[in-house]
């Protein structure tokens, strides 16, 4: 199993984790794991997608390339359909993909949150939603993965430092 699919198996866990009243910090824990887990799987499609096989020992250091900063800024312009300038896709962005782009923004500002803001309060039936959507995203990622605007989205996960915008 990859790390991303383990960090949402965590994030499912830490939810479910005590049987009543359960804890602020599980809680918080699952947002920060269901996060981790679209981040990883980002990260690893990225580095299966720019380095062939025979250079596989090359993609950690493919996929330490992205930063938090660039997922959130390539997910607006995935979730907008807008990317920078001179970049267009010659096809309409799916559903699935400005989905994933969406909810990877929202999730990100719910790790924020669930990490440094110690006045938020969780509940188990909000943070047990946020996995499900979370399980969904990667079930749109799977359905878009082979496509250009993935590889598009997974380029510009490595490429984005080099516009400003």
């Amino acid at each position: 199993m990859s790390l991303a699919r383990d960090l949402l198996e965590q994030a499912q866990h830490l939810a479910k984790r005590e049987r009543s009243r359960p804890r602020q910090a599980s809680l918080r824990r699952a947002v920060s794991a269901a996060y981790y887990s679209l981040f990883h799987l980002f990260l690893e499609e990225a580095a299966l997608q720019a380095v062939p096989g025979s250079l596989s020992s090359w993609r950690p250091v493919s996929a330490r390339a992205i930063n938090h900063g660039d997922l959130k800024k390539v997910a607006v312009w995935f979730a907008s359909a807008t990317l920078p300038a001179p970049l267009t896709l010659t096809m309409p962005l799916s559903t699935d993909i400005r989905q994933v782009a969406r909810f990877v923004g929202q999730l990100q500002q719910m790790r924020h949150q669930a990490d440094y803001d110690t006045t938020a309060r969780f509940t188990r039936q909000d943070i047990l939603l946020l996995v499900r959507d979370t399980e969904q995203s990667f079930a749109a990622w799977e359905r878009v993965r082979t496509t250009e605007e993935a590889r598009a989205f997974l380029l510009l996960l490595l490429v984005t430092d080099r516009w400003k915008r």
